[in-house]
């Protein structure tokens, strides 16, 4: 049985959408799971499709957090996690190498062209997570189920974010900064 961990967006509609996508997606697996969901603190309410919203979490698969546990605590309980937007989720998860998917569609593509002036977030496009469109949901999903998309997506992480730049002593750096 395996938690998935699906963190809100400020934009209550994209968050729908890609809980929504993220249910059918692992449906499509056939494997047993339960999605762990958690509304962002400041979600725009005026985006919100209350009546979608009642009948997503109404689904026996999804187990609404109250809790304001913080991203990677709960990214560290998930199997994976299910991210979007702008979301620092997705650099906390590349930087402690846990599997993450980043949802894909246009109304994303809009959101961040309005947020940061690129439709697809530089994080993302460093390969810092995999990134999965409404129709692929199921597929990406498949891939980290898999060790060979596990390690794929691990190696690609220690690219994109390196614990430790080549040619950078991080202690000789904070021992320069603090005198």
């Amino acid at each position: 049985h395996l938690l998935v961990y699906v963190s809100g967006l400020k934009h209550a509609g994209i968050t729908n959408s890609m809980l929504h996508n993220t249910l059918e997606g692992m449906w499509e697996t056939g494997v047993e799971y339960t999605v762990l969901f958690q509304e962002h603190p400041s979600e725009i309410k005026e985006t919100q499709n209350p009546e979608m919203r009642r009948e997503l979490l109404s689904s026996p698969r999804v187990k609404v957090l109250q809790s304001r546990e913080s991203v990677p605590s709960l990214m560290l309980a998930a199997y994976f996690s299910v991210v979007t937007g702008g979301s620092t989720g997705v650099m906390e998860a590349a930087l402690l190498r846990l599997p993450v998917v980043y949802y894909l569609d246009d109304e994303v593509k809009k959101y961040m062209k309005k947020q940061v002036n690129e439709e697809v977030w530089g994080p993302v496009a460093a390969g810092a997570c995999e990134v999965a469109t409404p129709d692929s949901m199921g597929l990406v999903f498949d891939e980290l189920l898999s060790g060979d998309g596990r390690a794929k997506l691990k190696a690609n992480q220690e690219a994109a974010f390196p614990l430790q730049p080549e040619g950078l002593n991080t202690l000789d750096e904070i021992f320069k900064f603090l005198k």
